[in-house]
């Protein structure tokens, strides 16, 4: 793929060493990311279970392109921007996993059907459906639907979009009345017990699996309910990163829909899900100050590194600070360095200086995010990497398309 047209630092360049990038730099080691996109692949294929990865976490078309050479169906996407930008590169089979409002975002979706694309969308309420439905049938297309369902809590009463298990039925029904969409399935995001548990506690890969198990008996029971009323139920939707190797030994769930597993972090570390060598992505800075002993500041801050999850409320993520410090070279974990503050370009390392660590003005650190995607979402480019030399340079084509 072509480099970015746009400035970048001369150093982020293919062939130039891993030692003369200009910092901080997000990289992703090639290899690394490579043997994540081929076990879930290979996980999925072993249980003949549909993998459809989010490219929220990445946002490139290239790197989506790989997922499909890999094995994958088709992609999905947070908002229709990312649809439309991955359409225009080429990509033809896309799920928004989001529901479309308003008379705006209705015409874009259905633009999508119109070029081409087999388009579809969740949908959590019958109104929303039948605006789509009308400017469907006005521009001769099909767009497919599939119903959120609430899996977090069953009643309703609390969680991000979806609805209530029990609101599924009536729903599928009248999808199935309107012209111009078909109701494909049901799709369900359980999250994972360490960022929504309000009790601190360690949670291992049992609370991991119960989760999941939790997760597609919901919706795959809730399935049969559905087509126990004679409609069919083609899909059954599942699985974030962390839970969707486990999703998919469950019969009944038929695609699974996973994005930062192309590049892990550390909200996958901290619990087990993954170990630090699965990290693909890490931001490379450097140490720009030594204020005061103990303290080491980098020239990466929060234009650089995502601050959303932030650990020290979660006690259950299980690490510390901002990000996980690396050695720049030996990648080994800087034990006793926490990344503790970002400021729009500084962060602040802290450690006690009497216990053998020492940092030096000009030392380059490796620091793996806590939260990848939108830690992505903040660069212009990733510098990918193979064997300490820069291999490719891939703009993130969809970086800001949030709308």
């Amino acid at each position: 793929m072509s480099e970015p047209t746009h400035s970048l630092p001369p150093s982020w360049r293919v062939g130039r060493p891993v030692e003369e990038l200009e910092t901080p730099c997000p990289i992703v080691d090639i290899a690394v990311m490579e043997r994540n996109l081929q076990g879930m692949a290979a996980a999925a294929a072993r249980h003949g279970v549909k993998l459809r990865p989010h490219i929220k976490t990445h946002k490139i078309p290239d790197l989506a392109r790989r997922q499909l050479a890999a094995g994958a169906v088709g992609i999905a996407t947070a908002k229709l921007s990312e649809a439309e930008l991955m359409a225009e590169a080429g990509l033809n089979n896309i799920l928004v996993a989001y529901q479309p409002v308003g008379e705006t975002k209705v015409r874009r979706l259905v633009a999508l059907a119109q070029k081409g694309v087999q388009i579809a969308c969740t949908v959590d309420a019958a109104s929303a459906a039948r605006a789509i439905s009308r400017a469907a049938k006005l521009a001769g297309v099909e767009v497919a639907l599939y119903i959120e369902v609430n899996v977090n809590d069953p009643s309703g009463k609390s969680g991000r979009t979806g609805i209530a298990p029990a609101s599924v039925p009536p729903l599928a029904r009248e999808l199935t009345s309107l012209p111009n969409v078909r109701f494909t399935g049901i799709l369900g995001y359980r999250g994972v017990p360490w960022l929504y548990s309000s009790e601190p506690r360690s949670y291992g890969p049992d609370d991991l699996q119960a989760t999941a198990d939790e997760e597609a008996r919901m919706l795959v029971e809730l399935a049969e309910v559905v087509r126990a009323s004679g409609l069919p139920v083609p899909e059954v939707v599942a699985g974030s990163t962390p839970t969707a190797k486990l999703v998919l030994r469950t019969p009944g769930i038929t695609e699974v829909q996973p994005g930062e597993y192309i590049f892990y972090g550390g909200t996958h570390v901290g619990p087990g899900v993954c170990g630090l060598a699965d990290c693909a992505l890490s931001i490379r800075a450097t140490i720009a100050s030594l204020p005061t002993p103990g303290r080491a500041v980098l020239d990466a801050g929060s234009k650089v590194l995502s601050g959303d999850i932030k650990p020290s409320l979660m006690p259950n993520l299980r690490i510390e600070g901002m990000g996980i410090v690396r050695d720049g070279d030996s990648l080994r974990p800087l034990e006793g360095a926490v990344l503790t503050t970002l400021s729009e370009e500084h962060g602040v390392i802290e450690y006690d200086p009497g216990c053998g660590l020492e940092l030096n003005l000009g030392q380059v650190v490796d620091v793996v995010p806590v939260h990848v995607c939108t830690t992505v979402n903040l660069a212009t480019a990733l510098v990918a990497v193979r064997d300490g030399v820069v291999a490719e340079v891939w703009p993130v084509a969809a970086s800001g398309c949030v709308w």
